[in-house]
């Protein structure tokens, strides 16, 4: 099933495609490699974090920001490989960023807490913290174009939140902690649990439409809606799913065919698939299930 194997140095957290089809892979060790996904080669590493990659988002062209075990975000050059700058403040782990809007980002810590960075050209800085979990914090994503924010956290819950004032707009519980989420195209929040589900929620009722029983041994570690609507998901028990369109049946159950857990699987420009592992590499590869 793959068509290229990337050997990344350590173990990879985190992979994302950059705007110019290259992709992005956050490591064990703290590094962050760069490949062109056509020829196979690894055209860059940036290098300055104390600690393993976390997690990515390319906030312009020539600008990625990193979140690290370091307790810190760096933002990094794209076009040179340097720091330019690093942002303090969480006091553990940083195990997530995203965009929250034009001007800003959020980052979501392990010390359980949400922080709001306004991204001034000028000078960057932290313009709110945002409380209200009971332990980790492991993902953001940003709803609403950009005026709202959840995160998933250990705590079995995913806290909404205003993005400029700061407010608690909701919670959404699972039975166990909630560890990954995506966005859908129709609007709705897809979380994904250690309770092995699936829950499709809508952000304005705060009611879940939809409860997946993904049948898998272990928990869903992530997942993405693909462009022609279905989802596939993968778990810790090292296979694959894939759903349909209506999110109600699974179409297949494969192995991923790495040698260790997938921690991130993107749907790239050109069509292929992207999985990243802590087996050291990343796989790209087609699906050929209709």
């Amino acid at each position: 099933m793959a068509t290229l194997e990337l050997k990344t140095a350590s173990a990879v957290n985190h992979v994302i495609e950059l705007r110019d089809g290259r992709i992005a892979c956050g490591c064990f060790q703290g590094q962050i490699e760069i490949w062109n996904t056509e020829s196979g080669t690894r055209e860059m590493t940036l290098e300055g974090h104390e600690g393993e990659v976390h997690s990515l988002l390319q906030w312009s062209a020539d600008r990625l920001i990193s979140a690290s075990e370091d307790q810190t975000l760096k933002i990094w050059n794209l076009a040179t490989g340097e720091c330019v700058e690093t942002l303090q403040g969480h006091t553990d782990v940083v195990h997530a960023v995203c965009k929250a809007g034009e001007e800003y980002i959020a980052s979501g810590s392990f010390d359980r807490t949400v922080r709001i960075w306004r991204m001034d050209s000028h000078q960057i800085e932290c313009v709110s913290t945002l409380s209200g979990h009971d332990d980790v914090v492991y993902d953001l994503i940003s709803l609403d174009g950009g005026r709202q924010l959840a995160s998933a956290s250990e705590d079995t819950t995913v806290r909404l939140w205003g993005v400029q004032s700061g407010e608690s707009l909701g919670v959404l519980t699972h039975p166990r902690g909630v560890d990954h989420l995506v966005g859908s195209r129709d609007g709705r929040l897809i979380t994904a649990s250690h309770d092995k589900t699936i829950r499709m929620w809508n952000p304005e009722t705060k009611e879940c439409d939809r409860s997946i029983e993904t049948g898998h041994r272990d928990i869903v570690g992530c997942m993405v809606e693909l462009r022609d609507g279905r989802l596939l998901e993968s778990s810790f028990d090292r296979t694959l799913k894939l759903w349909d369109a209506t999110w109600t049946t699974c179409l297949a159950t494969f192995p991923h065919n790495h040698g260790d857990i997938v921690t991130t699987v993107v749907e790239l420009q050109d069509g292929r698939i992207a999985t990243g592992s802590f087996d050291k590499s990343v796989r790209l590869w087609t699906m050929d299930v209709a």
